[in-house]
């Protein structure tokens, strides 16, 4: 196979070793591999774009969430394989759909060409913004604001922490916002929301058992108490995967949901800023073909 991996260095400067490590493995088993660099944001959307005409039999994403979210919306709808090479601090996607991220685990799907057909999640605003696209998972609530808040100084120093100390802060600095979710004309008012694709929220907390990456949903878990407390509380339940056990949580499956705030408030998708709200989310028309590592 030719194969092209569309690489960040920027996300990947702590990890060349692992994807010269996967390059390697894919050369080894006897498929050529190019390595094209990407040099400004939005790079790596132009150059998914540009080689999902023909050219490869698989297209990778060797870099943070962010990265992989961009080669996403450029290869989407081809149904070109795409395979992801985590090399980012978070890894959301990469978490979903490998049970480690050890350069032959990384490699395996590509090889054995394993995959699952996948709806990208789609953000929509009617300011006639671009919509956006993501993998995974999109929430509302103190995680959505840390992501957008947090520390990139101090995230390059602690990695994941940064979240965390993020987090904290927005809880006990910010005053608690109330969401309102519209799905098929209901309205539920919530402190938080997570609208998933998968199982696990932030890698391996567990958050909607009954999600999969193949089926054309969401799984939205709405987490309706308000305030200081309860945010502490449910991120708390999230650290020991009880979200689900949790009597106060609603899970409803559904194709479309509105989100709006009763002040302004960010979103976040597949681990990064996704923007302020309101905005409406729904699932792509057509699936693309994820390279999975998962049984």
């Amino acid at each position: 196979m030719r194969i092209v991996i569309i690489y960040n260095p920027q996300a990947g400067q702590k990890k060349t070793r692992l994807l010269d490590q996967v390059k390697n493995a894919l050369e080894t088993a006897g498929h050529v591999i190019d390595i094209i660099t990407t040099t400004a944001p939005g790079h790596a959307t132009a150059l998914a774009r540009h080689y999902k005409e023909g050219a490869y039999d698989v297209i990778c994403a060797a870099g943070g969430d962010g990265t992989i979210r961009e080669v996403l919306a450029g290869l989407y709808p081809s149904p070109i394989p795409f395979g992801i090479i985590p090399l980012g601090t978070a890894n959301v996607l990469a978490k979903e759909i490998l049970p480690n991220e050890k350069p032959a685990t990384i490699a395996r799907p590509i090889l054995q060409n394993h995959y699952k057909r996948s709806h990208l999640g789609i953000v929509q605003r009617k300011d006639g913004a671009d919509d956006a696209y993501f993998g995974l998972m999109a929430s509302v609530g103190p995680d959505a604001e840390s992501v957008h808040n947090v520390n990139l100084r101090l995230k390059n120093h602690l990695g994941k922490a940064a979240y965390a100390v993020s987090f904290l802060k927005q809880v006990l600095c910010r005053s608690p916002v109330t969401y309102r979710l519209t799905i098929e004309g209901v309205t539920y008012k919530v402190g938080a929301a997570i609208l998933s694709k998968g199982k696990y929220y932030g890698g391996r907390f567990l958050c909607a058992p009954q999600a999969d990456l193949s089926h054309p949903e969401f799984q939205v878990v709405m987490m309706p108490e308000i305030g200081r407390r309860a945010a502490l509380v449910y991120a708390w339940k999230m650290l020991r995967n009880q979200i689900p056990s949790t009597p106060s949580v609603t899970t409803v499956t559904a194709t479309a949901v509105y989100i709006e705030s009763d002040r302004p408030a960010c979103l976040q998708i597949d681990g990064d800023p996704g923007g302020p709200l309101p905005a409406s989310f729904c699932l792509s028309e057509d699936s693309l073909t994820l390279l999975h590592g998962m049984s």
